[in-house]
């Protein structure tokens, strides 16, 4: 195999079709998508012939313009179409100029095939022609007689008499035809000529406030170059309806009517017994919020912390698989979050007042960075999965915003179990451990939000874990060690939280800075965290609810003396004051934004009186009180 096709995609500033779309609030969603990239039949309609050219030709390029690049650099993402194949040409100025522009950047050699990207086919038919067009090593134009005299590709040539050389109409024994071009072929050994020939001959380009160039089409600059030559031949080819959609002024009446579904036919039967790995069923799964009862925030920093797991808050994703009547089988969509990622609102008052409340990141890249992850880490280490069957996904959440309650990891955890459950992967395959890295690469690396392993653990593992992230074991493996301990040694907890909160994440931002420093007091104190959890650990195993107590009442001073009081904040203090008050201690679960405690007092009847008035306090004053269910981790 080899051969270089290059796909034109420059040819018209815009069509008909393309207008039409722009004026019809109908279609909105294919505002400036390239004619070509428009669906027939469920696919876009350069997708119907591509896998076919890739097959013929050793490289295929796409010239596109700088309005157009992105739309094609996005459906080459679907195609395994190498990215650096696709070159943005500006504003074009003609056929001869981008083709110039290929063989310039990509170093030629090839015979050079040159199609429009309008050209559509479909796969028998498509072979027959591409196998035409790249074959005997000649210059060449391949052509169908007109189908009706008022298509603008309608070009007049002449060819010599019992032959099919083009020759000039002034040549005595010249036959004459109208014909409308298909695609064309410059041999190897003109490729050098393409530039003297752009130097000599001046281009018809007007250039347009907009960007927008008119130009001569892209028939009258290759058989204006053509003019030049000797020996290119003239094939004809028989028409075939799906030539028709090259015409710049199909309409969008036109195509609704006989586009739309031309190659429905065309559409391979699908049954479970030829698609016997199809998924059917819908997939739901949860993963919860989480508190971090003792040693936080030293897990990002190489100490110890405990997490539990809790039922009070979650998020859920669901996956509906693609059925196999869906033309495009394999695509994937992110259905949108009508709360957490809002795409309607009532008025430009309330889109100010969301944007205001909740911010502008949203749920869907948490979703995509997961899948990302996840498919990488799959194909590096040769897990097969089945990329035949796509799906769609949304998810809803529960888990107030902000307030350091692992609301984002649990979005991301819940679509990691579910694409485990729908791609038949094991835990074996990838462990535990790794599970709840990766979690994190979806966040931190991917997103760049900052983040610790302890969340992502934790909703793996579910349950009340006890996790060590020695520097030389987080080093070497990239997770820590962890280990489940028993619920049932737990006192009652509750957990309380900011009504409107700020941005949680904002705590960390100095001391991490000073613990790479190597400032004695944060080094300490992270020290000190750890054992705060190994003791926590052990109090536990005898049920030693006072000890445990007085351990998460160290961990809050501690981390008080650290951060300092502005950056954990007046509400958050308050809220451990008012628990003060009433015969509790309590801790921040997380960055900040919420306390998780338990009653601490000396006379146990009166622990439900205090919890009540706790309660009462904090309502009084904005904040949410909660009681803790615990969670074992079920889905």
């Amino acid at each position: 195999m080899a051969g270089t096709l290059v796909i034109l995609a420059t040819a018209y500033a815009s069509t008909t079709l393309e207008n039409d779309i722009k004026n019809t609030d109908r279609f909105l969603r294919y505002r400036g998508v390239p004619k070509c990239l428009l669906p027939i039949s469920g696919r876009p309609a350069l997708s119907w012939w591509y896998d076919e050219a890739r097959a013929i030709y050793s490289n295929v390029y796409i010239v596109a313009t700088a309005h157009s690049y992105k739309h094609f650099e996005r459906w080459a993402s679907g195609h395994s179409f190498p990215k650096e194949n696709i070159l943005n040409s500006g504003f074009s100025e003609g056929a001869i100029s981008d083709i110039s522009f290929v063989h310039r950047v990509k170093d030629i050699n090839d015979d050079l095939s040159i199609v429009p990207a309008d050209l559509l086919f479909d796969n028998s038919r498509g072979h027959r022609l591409l196998e035409t067009l790249k074959a005997n090593g000649e210059s060449k134009v391949i052509y169908h007689i007109p189908e009706h005299g008022d298509d603008p590709r309608i070009h007049r040539i002449a060819v010599a008499a019992n032959s099919e050389i083009l020759t000039k109409e002034d040549t005595a024994d010249a036959k004459k035809l109208l014909i409308c071009p298909v695609a064309f072929v410059i041999r190897h050994d003109r490729l050098t000529q393409l530039e003297p020939y752009l130097r000599k001959v001046h281009q018809e380009v007007k250039q347009v406030n907009s960007g927008e160039n008119t130009v001569v089409s892209l028939e009258q600059d290759i058989f204006r170059f053509y003019e030049q030559e000797e020996g290119v031949k003239a094939i004809e080819v028989d028409y075939v309806t799906s030539y028709g959609y090259l015409n710049p002024r199909v309409t969008l009446k036109e195509y609704l009517e006989k586009w739309e579904k031309l190659l429905d036919s065309n559409i391979p039967p699908r049954s479970p017994e030829n698609y016997p790995h199809h998924k059917q069923d819908p997939i739901v799964t949860r993963s919860f919020a989480r508190v971090g009862l003792m040693g936080n925030p030293s897990d990002g920093f190489y100490g110890k912390t405990m997490s539990l797991l809790i039922s009070n808050f979650w998020a859920e994703v669901t996956l509906i698989p693609n059925p196999l009547s869906q033309v495009e089988y394999t695509t994937i969509s992110i259905l949108p979050n009508p709360v957490a990622d809002p795409h309607l609102f009532s008025s430009i008052e309330s889109m100010a007042v969301i944007s205001e409340t909740d911010g502008y990141d949203n749920g869907d890249r948490l979703l995509q960075a997961c899948c990302k992850v996840f498919f990488t880490h799959c194909k590096k280490n040769d897990i097969a999965i089945n990329t035949k069957q796509g799906f769609s996904v949304l998810f809803e959440t529960n888990i107030p915003r902000q307030v350091g309650l692992a609301g984002s990891s649990a979005i991301i955890s819940a679509f990691w179990k579910t694409l485990l459950k729908f791609y038949g992967v094991t835990d074996k395959q990838i462990p535990l451990p790794l599970q709840a890295s990766l979690v994190l690469s979806a966040e931190q690396d991917e997103l760049g939000i900052s983040a610790g392993l302890q969340d992502r653990v934790i909703q793996a593992y579910g349950g009340l874990v006890f996790m060590d992230f020695g520097k030389q074991q987080v080093d070497q493996y990239g997770y820590g060690k962890y280990e489940r301990l028993n619920m049932d040694n737990l006192p009652p907890l509750w957990l309380a939280y900011v009504a409107d909160p700020k941005d949680s994440g904002k705590v960390h931002s100095s001391v991490r800075q000073r613990f790479a420093n190597g400032e004695p007091a944060v080094v300490d104190a992270m020290r000190q965290f750890a054992q705060f959890t190994t003791d926590a650990k052990d109090a536990l195993e005898q049920r030693e609810h006072k000890r445990f107590a007085e351990l998460m009442s160290s961990n809050f001073n501690l981390r008080r003396a650290v951060y300092g009081d502005a950056a954990l904040g007046n509400a958050n203090l308050r809220m451990i004051d008012l628990a003060k008050q009433y015969n509790c201690v309590a801790k921040f679960p997380g960055s900040g934004g919420a306390i998780v405690g338990m009653w601490n007092g000396s006379d146990t009847s009166s622990r439900s009186e205090d919890l009540r008035d706790l309660r009462w306090a904090l309502e009084k004053e904005g904040f949410v009180y909660v009681e803790i269910v615990p969670n074992a981790g079920e889905m």
